[in-house]
């Protein structure tokens, strides 16, 4: 496989992140929670490598603590179940609850309203008016319950999405820091290795010298690729990272022309006249009605590699033996594979079945498929996180520069496709004043909501109110997790810098919080979410379909974030360049 192949996958993912990034991201209020990091095994790992080189030597120490680096397998089991299943689910239910109680209003006051009453016949100060305004009061309370709680679930799935991408990055930039890897380049390696071989992402290699030729033979010659690039020395990851913050925006951009392109190349095409009993217009009429199932297809295979990625971790199942050298790839069938292949089957159903029912008429019970997709998306943000942030944060400093480099020109772009474009009038006649980022997204939300158009699209998280329904509610683009996420791993990563001694053991942290940069991080993100909410109900920026969502993200969490350095007195290590660290 070479390397163009090994790495398509993960380019891909990161092009489903970027596109449709917040264009419909108006609402009422948000929701504030916190999240306590589990006590990470970083001070372990770098008390095994302390003194081993970072090649073969430190393979063979690494073996023996295998254990070590795998004991924390009930916190995997909590995030994982908290993230795929708890989450997503938990959000459905409650919002059933809140759209059952409207109903039972809405109805009930529409009852009362057949009977013949007539509000403009009847005196205020009787029983029967002031029965009706009370039904009236309580259908519209509801009413604005579930318009509250739909945002607030958006936002609960978003944060928790944003962290746990962000915990799942930290684990190769803690590697990096200890020595375990060379680098971000192997970092990467292995995570094309993890999702394409199913190869453990934290077990130590074999050495070279360990395998036989056949063995040495299948690992292939890009298994490293990434490595050589980059992992030449710490000037050149610098380099990697200042490049990868460069090019980001320019990606996002060229990402949303080729969408706005497509879209418009779709608005104005026309058929070719083909005569009716010709054999050109059966396949015309075939490659028609099939062409939105067919360019699914890679998005189903892209969405099971990075969903059994996930699922792997925490169900296991690779070759066992007492070689040293054996393979540590995960057979094709495998419970991982397969609970991940049903995960991602459901979520693709959802579109054409949104809901399966159970039982009698009269027991029925209903099971909405579409928070499925949530747990796909989070799959697919906590992947291309695990990409990109190795690359941008600093493993031997607290250097937030870098990242700020990236998320910046990131932020700006996202301001600017919402702000300073506007599009083909013809294109969105909803209205003349629509930029290119709203026309991309209402697309992508007008083919979710349609039943026969296309097949279900990943790229967003999504709310849907009520049984056997497809329309989305509220959407938020997967960029508005991934790009915070990177935030959320520096953070992670600055709270457990200095977190061990030069003797291996931990040192307590002389701030009120160990984790102050993460918890401020995961507030900067709460208070953004509702500061945004207020600009959109109020139309602060103007009366717009949406706003970008990143020009909200980005600069309160890292005000957060330096507002913490600053009560550190970290300001110069945060803010200054990694090489001067």
């Amino acid at each position: 496989m070479t390397m163009q192949r090994r790495s398509y996958y993960l380019f891909c993912g990161l092009s489903i992140a970027m596109r449709s990034d917040g264009a419909l991201n108006q609402g009422h209020a948000s929701h504030r929670f916190t999240l306590r990091p589990r006590k990470l095994h970083v001070p372990i790992i770098c008390d095994v490598l302390r003194h081993t080189s970072k090649r073969q030597p430190m393979q063979a120490a690494l073996q023996p603590d295998e254990e070590a680096i795998h004991s924390n397998q009930s916190t995997k089991v909590i995030l994982f179940l908290t993230s795929f299943v708890v989450v997503p689910f938990l959000t459905y239910v409650l919002l059933n609850v809140e759209n059952d109680s409207y109903q039972i209003a809405r109805q009930t006051f529409n009852a009362a309203m057949a009977t013949g009453f007539d509000p403009t016949l009847t005196s205020p100060e009787s029983p029967e008016y002031i029965a009706m305004s009370n039904l009236y009061n309580d259908s519209m309370q509801s009413l604005f319950v579930l318009l509250l709680s739909k945002r607030l679930a958006l936002y609960f799935i978003a944060t928790l999405a944003t962290l746990y991408s962000g915990y799942r990055a930290h684990e190769g930039i803690s590697q990096i820091r200890c020595g375990a890897f060379t680098g971000p380049g192997e970092a990467l390696d292995r995570l094309n290795n993890e999702i394409l071989d199913g190869e453990d992402y934290l077990k130590a290699r074999s050495s070279d010298e360990n395998l036989s030729t056949q063995e040495y033979e299948d690992r292939g010659d890009d298994r490293d690729i990434f490595a050589s690039m980059i992992d030449q020395d710490e000037e050149s990851s610098s380099n990697a990272g200042k490049i990868l913050a460069l090019s980001l925006p320019l990606a996002l951009a060229a990402s949303l022309v080729a969408s706005y392109g497509i879209i418009v190349a779709g608005k104005h095409s026309t058929a070719l006249p083909v005569a009716d009993d010709s054999i050109f217009y059966d396949m015309q009429v075939w490659f028609s009605s099939n062409f939105p199932y067919l360019t699914a297809l890679p998005g189903f295979i892209l969405c099971m590699l990075f969903v059994s990625a996930e699922f792997r971790r925490v169900f296991p199942n690779h070759r066992s033996t007492a070689d040293d050298s054996a393979s540590t790839k995960t057979p094709i069938v495998s419970s991982g594979n397969v609970l991940a292949l049903l995960y991602v089957t459901g979520a693709y159903l959802a579109k054409t079945y949104p809901t399966i029912s159970f039982g009698d008429q009269a027991a029925t019970i209903n099971l909405d498929l579409w928070p499925l997709q949530n747990g796909v998306n989070i799959a697919i943000t906590t992947t291309v996180t695990r990409a990109l942030a190795p690359i941008l944060v600093s493993s031997s400093s607290k250097s937030i520069r870098t990242i700020t480099l990236a998320l910046g020109g990131i932020t700006i772009f996202d301001g600017v496709s919402v702000f300073g474009t506007v599009a083909n009038a013809e294109i969105d006649a909803s209205s003349s004043q629509a930029s290119v980022m709203e026309v991309v997204a209402k697309s992508k939300l007008a083919l979710q909501a349609s039943t026969s158009a296309s097949p279900w699209q990943p790229g967003l998280l999504e709310i849907i109110v009520g049984h056997n329904n497809n329309q989305v509610a509220e959407a938020l683009g997967l960029g508005d997790v991934v790009f915070p996420a990177c935030l959320v791993a520096w953070a992670l990563n600055a709270d457990t810098f200095d977190s061990t001694t030069d003797d291996g053991n931990e040192r307590l942290s002389a701030s009120m919080f160990k984790y102050g940069y993460t918890l401020a991080a995961t507030f900067g993100y709460v208070l953004a979410s509702i500061v945004m909410e207020i600009t959109g109900s109020f139309s602060l920026l103007g009366n717009r379909g949406g706003l970008p969502a990143l020009v909200f993200f980005i600069p309160i969490m890292l005000l957060c974030v330096t507002a913490v350095a600053w009560r550190r007195n970290e300001l110069t290590e945060v803010w200054g360049d990694a090489q001067e660290q």
